[in-house]
């Protein structure tokens, strides 16, 4: 807040600040979104009518007809494993720090740490060495090159959440296998009122960003985001809801940012 005691918004160098007085302008229109779930039901036979039906049936020998034999599964040979990486001859640079095995277990720093395959969406395969409890957050990445580098040079997506209500706001970063959907690791935070937060050099990849609040009645809202590597990112908590901003993305309508509408949510 400013001397005054208004609220300020800061931008990042390179945002677009009339993207968040747009914001502003159009917050008050953000339509509630609402959903509902469809019910079926089918009955099914008992147990006694369905043995007087199938002794009314007559087989195939009693009307003359020959016995079909169901066909059989064709088995798919199943393609070979991927294999694991080894640390076998994996040597970083002498600046990032060195490898220890310990009981056959390979740490960093005294914490355990795992090497895997990244294929990103240009095809290059990279080598991921992470710590065990987060497999998705790779500490180095060694290029096809051969060379390694630190995980945060080489991403450049950002996410900042702005919350501008009285209230806090509770916010769910979840990365997840855009392919399989399956969950990659997740953190979670709390803003308090007025306060701003942003996550640089986020890693590309699929996210949902889930958010919670009450200001007048509980708001549950979320946004599923492909973040590329120059993904500039921008989420507003108002009081009727969340809007989103994207540095390339210029918003026509006030649907383009509320998060239940805007084509931003949802890859």
């Amino acid at each position: 807040m400013d001397s005054a005691g208004n609220l300020a918004i800061f931008t990042s160098p390179g945002r677009h600040p009339s993207s968040v007085g747009l914001l502003l302008s159009v917050a008050a229109v953000l339509l509630a979104g609402c959903g509902g779930v469809r019910e079926q039901s089918a009955t099914q036979p008992s147990g006694s009518q369905t043995q007087q039906t199938n002794q009314l049936e007559p087989t195939a020998a009693e009307i003359g007809q020959p016995e079909l034999t169901p066909p059989q599964a064709t088995e798919v040979p199943a393609g070979p494993p991927t294999p694991t990486p080894s640390f076998e001859g994996v040597a970083l640079p002498e600046e990032f720090g060195e490898l220890i095995e310990e009981n056959g277990q390979w740490t960093f720093n005294g914490q355990p740490v795992v090497l895997a395959h990244h294929t990103n969406a240009d095809g290059d395969v990279e080598l991921w060495l992470s710590l065990a409890t987060s497999p998705a957050w790779p500490l180095f990445i060694q290029r096809q090159d051969g060379a390694w580098v630190l995980g945060v040079e080489e991403w450049m997506g950002e996410i900042t959440i702005v919350n501008t209500n009285e209230a806090p706001l509770q916010v769910s970063l979840a990365e997840f296998d855009g392919v399989q959907g399956e969950d990659l690791g997740s953190l979670g935070l709390e803003l308090a009122p007025f306060e701003i937060s942003s996550f640089p050099s986020m890693p590309p990849g699929s996210y949902q960003v889930t958010f919670s609040f009450d200001v007048v009645g509980i708001i549950e809202l979320s946004c599923t985001i492909e973040l590329s590597n120059d993904s500039q990112y921008e989420f507003i908590a108002v009081p009727e809801g969340i809007a989103v901003l994207e540095e390339n993305f210029i918003p026509q309508t006030a649907s383009d940012i509320d998060v239940r509408t805007s084509p931003l949510c949802g890859f």
